[in-house]
């Protein structure tokens, strides 16, 4: 949806509020990225907002977090018949910590399974290892890449696995790819000095569903659904929850089954034959001749 313009500029007092808090009260430093618990300066921070900035929310059908965080007001995400669902967070570089950096970048995609949301855990179609290298859109000369790699490697194991993916280097290039057009868009809001609302709104004006705007991190979450692929593998776009069936609910067909082990009606030398429990179960398969002890039939005589 589009953020209603006394939105944006409630979101921008309400910024610039947890900025003076974070400074008076900096957080713990976190790994980049990592995920942690709300914050603690909650109470304080609503206290200080007040209530008239609140209404004005609700009414865009958005709801705060204990985080800080504007989301819809929907329990969890709910995918609306897409195979899969989640968002995709992007950092504007303003938030504390390993949050803040130069420029914009993604942070990653994060299928929303439950209690989050009611998308499936699909597993990956491969577990092989990565090529070598960092992602294209997690490549930072001004951060340590082993940083990078850890982090690369946490997304992946926390948030990937669930995606559906063909393999860990399909999940991070589908990721790298969602990201491209927002964070262009983000980044020359930066460039002209923009905020995290005017990016938001931004955002919102050239096609993209912001579902979550956080506050704490000072992070776009945009909503994300996939649908399976002719290769039985899922495939990530950006949309409205509310476009989920329309743009995530066909899909291709469904990875095809491998069709289920026959039991063996005869005796082959070094295999198991039928199942028995007598001698006589095994009088009328071709090539048996007694049940052996393992409970098979056999064509080995005694």
């Amino acid at each position: 949806g589009v953020l209603a313009p006394s939105t944006g500029r409630s979101l921008r007092r309400l910024e610039r509020t947890a900025h003076r808090m974070a400074k008076a009260s900096p957080e713990p430093s976190y790994g980049l990225h990592e995920d942690r618990a709300p914050t603690a300066r909650w109470p304080a921070l609503l206290a200080a907002v007040g209530t008239v900035a609140i209404v004005g929310w609700l009414s865009t059908g958005l709801d705060i977090e204990p985080s800080g965080a504007l989301r819809d007001t929907h329990s969890g995400m709910d995918c609306g018949g897409a195979a899969v669902c989640g968002v995709l967070a992007l950092e504007t570089g303003f938030g504390p910590s390993y949050y803040h950096h130069d420029d914009v970048s993604v942070h990653g995609l994060w299928p929303q399974v439950p209690p989050y949301g009611n998308s499936q855990c699909l597993r990956p179609k491969s577990m092989a290892p990565p090529k070598p290298g960092l992602p294209s859109c997690y490549s930072a000369p001004s951060i340590n890449p082993d940083h990078q790699q850890w982090f690369v490697e946490h997304e992946w194991s926390k948030h990937g696995t669930c995606a559906g993916s063909a393999s860990e280097d399909d999940f991070f290039a589908q990721v790298c790819q969602l990201a491209q057009g927002p964070l262009k868009v983000m980044s020359q809001v930066r460039k002209n000095a923009g905020s995290l609302g005017d990016m938001a709104t931004a955002v919102t004006k050239e096609g993209y569903s912001v579902h979550t705007v956080d506050l704490a991190d000072s992070q776009l979450l945009l909503s994300a659904c996939g649908s399976r692929n002719a290769h039985g593998t899922i495939t990530w776009k950006l949309a409205p929850v509310t476009s989920f069936a329309e743009v995530c609910g066909g899909g291709g067909p469904a990875p095809a089954l491998a069709p289920e082990p026959q039991p063996s009606v005869t005796c082959e030398p070094n295999r198991h034959g039928p199942a028995c429990a007598r001698d006589a179960d095994c009088s009328s398969m071709g090539g048996c001749v007694r049940c052996a002890r393992s409970g098979f039939c056999t064509s080995v005589r005694l």
